[in-house]
C-alpha cells in the first residue's frame, strides 16, 4: 500500500516547474546553499522559511544539474516522504490506537491520501517533511516510555528539534515539549534519565537549529520580513478589543475548515485521542486499559497540535490579507492524518455502535454550532473573495461560484457527510461502506487540488523560452526587480542555475549596477538611465504588471547587442 500511495503521488503531483513563489523561492535556495553550491539565490526580502526540508533535498542538488529533471526528482522525493505516511500512520495504529492489523491498515492508508496530503507533493514546500515528521514525533514520544533501545527512548527532543528547523511555526511546540519534559523529571511518567536526555536532546538541537538560520538569513537574505512582528505585536493583538476580536476570527475560521475539511471526521478523531489519553479508548481491540505509553502519546499530541494551531490563529489575526487566511488551513493540516487515523479507526473498530453513534452525534453538534457562528461572524468576501487552493486544501471542491457560498456549501458538504457516515456505520452497519465513502471525498477533494496546481504550472511554463534565449545572450549576472517580477524572483533562478540573479527593491532607492536588469518592460526609470529592452516576457509578469522585460544598460554588453541588431525599437 505504500508503494500504491507513492505511486499515486507521482502520478498526481506532477507539474511543470515550481509554483508557489516565496515560499519555494526559500526553500530549494535554501537546499541550493546547503548543497554549496554557488551562486545563492538570493532574495530582496520575505519571510524566513526553515532549512529542515531543504536538507532533504539538498542530495538532489549535488545528482541532479538539470533544472527540469531537479524540479521531476524532488517531486520523487515528495512522493516517497509523503508515501512515508503508510506506514507510519499504521504504526501508530498498532501501537498507539492498539488497532487490529486490518483496520491500522485502511485507517492509516486513508488518513494518508487526507486533502492537505494529496496534492502537496506538487510544491516544494516544508509540508511534504512536516507532515511524516509529525508522526515521528507521536512515535518517539511513545517509544519514550515504551522501547527497550536507548536510542529510541531519547529520540523525541531531537525529532521535536526538526519540526522547529522545517518550520519556525512549530516554535510554541518547542516550548509547550520543553515545559513538559521539565515537568516528567518531577512526576514522570518518563524515567528520570529519559526525560533529561530527551530535554537536552531538544536544547542542543533548537540550538543548532538556530546556528542554522542564521547563516541562512546572512548568505541569502538582504532583508527579513517579520510580518508577524514582535513582543508588541503579540500583546496588542492579546489585550485590545479589536486584537482580540481578529483572534476570535481566526480561531472560528480555522476551526471551522478543520471541521468541515474531512467530513467532521478530524472531531471524531480528536475525541478519540482524547478518550484514549484519558484512559478510555474508544479503538482499542480487545477493550482493554491502554498502557501508560499509549495515554503518554495521546497526552501528547494533544498538546502538540493546540501549540501550533495558537501560532497559526495568532499569525493569521494579524496577517489577513486574503479571504482564504480567515480559514487558513496549511499549518493547522499537520496533526490532520492523526485525527483521521483515530477517526476512521473509530467508524471502524468502535466498542460498541452507541459509542460510535454518540461520537458522531457529538461532532454533528459541534460542527453545525462551529459553522453557524463562523458564518455569522466571518464576512467571506472582506478582501474581495480571494481564495488560493494551496492554502485551504481541503475546500478544493467547494470554492466553485461566489465566495459567500463557500462557507455554507463547505458546511453542508460536511453535515451531509458525517449524517452519510452515521447511517452506513451505526444503522446499517456498514462502516467499511462509511470509510469507503469518506476515502473516495477526501481523495476526489485532494486529486482537486492536484489538478489546480498542474493547471497552473502548464500554464505558466508552457512555451516559455526565456531561459534559452538568456542563455544565448551569454547573461552571466541579472538583478531582478523584487517588486515588479516576484515570480521571476523563484522561476528565473530555478531555470538558470548557473546564472547568478540579484534581487533589488526600487522602491527603496536601490539601483541596480548590473549588465542586464529583469523589470517591469515599461519600467520608466531604466529607460531614462539609458537601458534598452532585449527580451519580453508576459508568462512571468502578475498584478499590475503586463509584461516583464530584461533589460540590458548602456556598456559594452548595450553596445555589442545593439551591433548585433539584437535590441528591441526604444
Amino acid at each position: 500500500m505504500t508503494a500504491v500511495v507513492v505511486a499515486l503521488h507521482l502520478v498526481l503531483d506532477r507539474s511543470a516547474g515550481p509554483s508557489i513563489t516565496a515560499d519555494e523561492a526559500g526553500y530549494l535556495g535554501n537546499a541550493r546553499w546547503l548543497a554549496g553550491q554557488d551562486p545563492v539565490l538570493s532574495i530582496a526580502r520575505s519571510p524566513f522559511y526553515g532549512w529542515g526540508y531543504a536538507a532533504v533535498l539538498a542530495p538532489v542538488h549535488w545528482v541532479v544539474d538539470d533544472p527540469g529533471l531537479r524540479w521531476d526528482a524532488i517531486l520523487a522525493v515528495n512522493a516517497l516522504l509523503l508515501g512515508a505516511l503508510v506506514p507510519l500512520l499504521h504504526a501508530v495504529g498498532r501501537r498507539i490506537l492498539d488497532l487490529r492489523p486490518m483496520p491500522a491498515l485502511v485507517a492509516s492508508v486513508v488518513a494518508a491520501l487526507g486533502p492537505g496530503v494529496v496534492g502537496t507533493g506538487a510544491a516544494a514546500v516544508a509540508e511534504n517533511l512536516s507532515l511524516p515528521l509529525a508522526v515521528v514525533a507521536v512515535l518517539a514520544l511513545h517509544a519514550s516510555v515504551a522501547s527497550s533501545r536507548w536510542w529510541a527512548r531519547v529520540a523525541f527532543g531531537p525529532v521535536v528539534a526538526a519540526l522547529y528547523a522545517t518550520h519556525p511555526r512549530f516554535a510554541p511546540v518547542v516550548v509547550v515539549v520543553a515545559v513538559a519534559l521539565v515537568v516528567a523529571l518531577v512526576v514522570g511518567p518518563l524515567a528520570r534519565g529519559v526525560a533529561l536526555a530527551n530535554l537536552v536532546g531538544l536544547g542542543l538541537g533548537v540550538a543548532g537549529v538556530r546556528l542554522v538560520d542564521r547563516l541562512l538569513v546572512e548568505a541569502r537574505w538582504l532583508q527579513v520580513d517579520r510580518i508577524e512582528g514582535g513582543r508588541e505585536a503579540v500583546v496588542s493583538q492579546l489585550t485590545t478589543a479589536d486584537g482580540l476580536q481578529e483572534v476570535v476570527r481566526s480561531t472560528l475560521g480555522q476551526g471551522w475548515y478543520l471541521a468541515v475539511g474531512t467530513l467532521g471526521l478530524t472531531l471524531v478523531g480528536v475525541v478519540a485521542v482524547a478518550a484514549l489519553a484519558a484512559g478510555r479508548p474508544l479503538t482499542t481491540a480487545g477493550g482493554g486499559s491502554p498502557t501508560v505509553a499509549a495515554r503518554v502519546a495521546a497526552g501528547g499530541t494533544l498538546v502538540m497540535a493546540p501549540a501550533l494551531a495558537a501560532v497559526s490563529v495568532y499569525f493569521f489575526a494579524r496577517t489577513q490579507v486574503r479571504d482564504d487566511h480567515l480559514v487558513y488551513g496549511r499549518h493547522n493540516e499537520t496533526f490532520v492524518p492523526l485525527w483521521l487515523l483515530a477517526g476512521v479507526a473509530t467508524v471502524l473498530d468502535p466498542r460498541s455502535r452507541a459509542i460510535l453513534a454518540r461520537t458522531l452525534a457529538g461532532a454533528a453538534a459541534v460542527l453545525v454550532a462551529v459553522a453557524v457562528a463562523t458564518v455569522v461572524r466571518l464576512d467571506p468576501v472582506v478582501h474581495g473573495g480571494d481564495f488560493a487552493v494551496r492554502a485551504v486544501p481541503a475546500l478544493a471542491r467547494v470554492l466553485e461560484g461566489p465566495a459567500d457560498e463557500v462557507f455554507l456549501r463547505g458546511s453542508l458538504v460536511a453535515v451531509v457527510g458525517l449524517v452519510v457516515v452515521g447511517l452506513l456505520a451505526v444503522v446499517l452497519r456498514r462502516p467499511a461502506l462509511a470509510v469507503a465513502v469518506v476515502a473516495a471525498w477526501l481523495l476526489w477533494v485532494g486529486v482537486g487540488r492536484a489538478d489546480e496546481v498542474r493547471a497552473e504550472t502548464a500554464d505558466r511554463y508552457r512555451g516559455w523560452e526565456v531561459p534559452e534565449a538568456l542563455d544565448r545572450l551569454g547573461v552571466e549576472e541579472a538583478a531582478i526587480d523584487a517588486r515588479a517580477a516576484p515570480k521571476a524572483v523563484l522561476t528565473y533562478p530555478f531555470a538558470l542555475p548557473e546564472v547568478r540573479f540579484v534581487p533589488y527593491v526600487p522602491d527603496r532607492g536601490a539601483r541596480p549596477d548590473t549588465a542586464f536588469v529583469v523589470a517591469s518592460a515599461a519600467d520608466a526609470d531604466l529607460a531614462d538611465a539609458g537601458g534598452r529592452l532585449v527580451l519580453v516576457d508576459e508568462q512571468m509578469a502578475v498584478g499590475d504588471v503586463d509584461a516583464l522585460g530584461v533589460w540590458v544598460m548602456p556598456g559594452p554588453e548595450q553596445e555589442a547587442l545593439a551591433a548585433a541588431g539584437r535590441l528591441r525599437p526604444p
